[in-house]
C-alpha cells in the first residue's frame, strides 16, 4: 500500500488578556531562552499596553502594528505589562518542524466542502510538486471541524495524494466586523446587479479576512514562509478568486523558492500558465482553477 495522505489538526485558541486587549495567540521560542511572542487582535489600542516594562514583567523588544493588530516581541517572564496592571500570556511552543523542508500552500476554508479543498491541493500536488499544505478552517465550530479533516483526509487517500496537511481550528471568528459572508454574491468583486441586492446581514465568521495578523501566526507557529495576500495564499469562498501558489519552508521563516506562480500575469509571462475560457490552466492539465 502506498503512502496514504496525513491530516494533522491544531487549534487556535484565542484570550482575552484584559479589557480590550485580545490574544489571538502566543507562541514561544525554545531556542531562544524566554523570548515569546503575543500577536494581539485587530483594534487593539497601543495605549492600554505599557511603554516600559513594570516589575516582574517581560521585556519588551517590540511592539510594532501590523494590519490593524500587534505583534508584541518580549523576553522574559510570561507577563505582560498593561497601562493599568499586568496579566499572565502562556505562549506555547512552536511546531515548525510539521512542515519544514516541503512546499507548502496555504488556503483558508469557509464553507467548502472536503472535496473541493483536497482537489485543490490534488492538482498543486500534480502540477507544481506540492506536498504540504495548511488549512485554515474558517467555519464556525458547530459546522463540524471534525467532520471535514475525516473528510478532507478520506478525499486526499480517494485521490493518492500523499501530502502533509495541518488544519488550523480557530476558536473565534477572523472576518471583518460589519459585514456580510463573503460566499454572498453581494461582495464578488465587480458583481452586477449590487444596485438590486439586499445586502447580507453581517457574519463574521464568514466575512472577508478581518484579522490580516493571522499569517503571522502562521508563519512564526507553522513556519510558512513570505505569506501575503496574492502569494502564497488561497480562499475558495468562489472559486473566481483563487489565487494558487506554494512556497517552500524553512526554519528560518523566509522563502526560498516558489514552486508555483501566484498571479495569472506573472505565470503568463514565466510561460507556466496559459488562458482558456474558463479560466487560467498549465499545459497538459485536465482542469483549470479559475483566477
Amino acid at each position: 500500500m502506498g503512502k496514504r495522505a496525513e491530516v494533522i489538526r491544531r487549534p487556535m485558541v484565542a484570550r482575552l488578556l484584559a479589557e480590550g486587549v485580545a490574544a489571538l495567540d502566543a507562541v514561544a521560542e525554545p531556542g531562544e531562552t524566554g523570548r515569546f511572542r503575543v500577536f494581539l487582535a485587530a483594534g487593539t489600542d497601543r495605549a492600554l499596553l505599557a511603554p516600559l516594562p513594570g516589575p516582574d514583567c517581560a521585556q519588551a523588544l517590540e511592539a510594532r502594528e501590523v494590519s490593524g493588530g500587534i505583534l508584541y516581541d518580549a523576553r522574559g517572564v510570561t507577563r505582560l505589562a498593561l497601562a493599568e496592571g499586568a496579566v499572565d500570556v502562556a505562549p506555547t511552543p512552536h511546531e515548525r518542524d510539521l512542515l519544514i523542508g516541503r512546499n507548502v500552500l496555504l488556503g483558508f476554508r469557509l464553507e467548502e466542502p472536503a472535496e473541493t479543498v483536497a482537489d485543490w491541493i490534488g492538482w498543486h500536488v500534480a502540477q507544481h510538486g506540492a506536498d504540504g499544505a495548511l488549512v485554515v478552517n474558517r467555519a464556525p465550530p458547530e459546522t463540524g471541524h471534525d467532520r471535514f479533516a475525516e473528510g478532507l483526509a478520506a478525499a486526499l487517500d480517494a485521490l493518492g495524494v500523499a501530502a502533509r496537511v495541518v488544519v488550523v481550528e480557530p476558536d473565534v471568528p477572523l472576518g471583518k466586523p460589519g459585514i456580510g459572508p463573503e460566499t454572498h454574491p453581494f461582495l464578488a468583486p465587480d458583481a452586477p446587479g449590487k444596485d438590486r441586492m439586499t445586502p447580507p446581514d453581517p457574519d463574521p465568521w464568514l466575512a472577508p479576512l478581518g484579522e490580516g495578523l493571522v499569517l503571522e501566526v502562521l508563519n512564526l507557529r507553522r513556519s510558512i514562509c513570505a505569506l501575503r495576500p496574492g502569494k502564497a495564499w488561497c480562499s475558495w469562498s468562489g472559486i473566481a478568486s483563487i489565487r494558487g501558489g506554494c512556497a517552500r519552508a524553512s526554519a528560518r521563516g523566509s522563502a526560498t523558492t516558489f514552486a508555483a506562480s501566484s498571479t495569472p500575469a506573472a505565470a503568463w509571462r514565466a510561460g507556466v500558465w496559459r488562458r482558456t475560457r474558463r479560466g487560467w490552466k498549465t499545459p497538459g492539465a485536465d482542469r483549470a482553477w479559475l483566477m
